[in-house]
């Protein structure tokens, strides 16, 4: 059986497939913003979030929005 293999980011040559499922290659930082839900609430990433790090917002009413 002969695997295909695609390059991610960093350079490597990665399976398309382990153990009969789609792998997604890395894309690099900040690149790859994951969907669906594991069970109740939506996956977060880093990518949802400042790259400085900071979360802060101007009012209240912003931040209830946010959250």
């Amino acid at each position: 059986m002969a695997n295909k293999f695609v390059k991610n980011a960093v350079g490597r040559m990665i399976p398309e497939k382990i153990n009969g499922k789609p792998v997604i290659p890395f894309q690099g930082v900040h690149k790859y913003k994951t969907t669906g839900r594991r069970y109740a609430p939506l996956l977060a990433t880093c990518a949802d979030y400042p790259e400085d790090g900071n979360k802060l917002v101007n009012d209240l009413k912003t931040a209830l929005k946010k959250a």
